[in-house]
């Protein structure tokens, strides 16, 4: 069962203002790259912080490589459904998860058009 929490990740909407996760680019940050952690697997690293973060599979860099200011949240969802072939009813609240992550810890921003 998913809890209320999880539900509204959905069509989240960010804690310090009133938009909606859909309508929002995800960009990355200057500084940021993605490295090998091992073979098939990537790392996302701050340069300023050097320190290996966040390991991301190929969901994850499939996501990654669309956080450049050009993809809605909303289209990034549609690309993971149509390209990625992922499932429709896991897609919405794990791609949010993952983008508010990735905000939280300073690799994207998250900006409206």
């Amino acid at each position: 069962m998913v809890d209320n929490n999880q539900q509204k990740l959905g069509t989240a909407l960010l804690p310090s203002d009133n938009v909606q996760l859909n309508h929002l680019y995800p960009k990355k940050l200057a500084n940021i790259i993605v490295g090998y952690w091992e073979p098939g697997k990537k790392f996302i690293s701050d340069h300023d912080r050097e320190k290996k973060v966040i390991v991301i599979d190929e969901i994850g860099q499939f996501v990654w490589n669309l956080c450049d200011g050009t993809h809605s949240v909303r289209t990034i969802e549609k690309k993971l459904i149509e390209d990625a072939e992922q499932d429709t009813n896991s897609v919405r609240s794990s791609l949010a998860t993952f983008l508010l992550n990735l905000k939280k810890k300073g690799y994207i921003s998250l900006d409206q058009e």
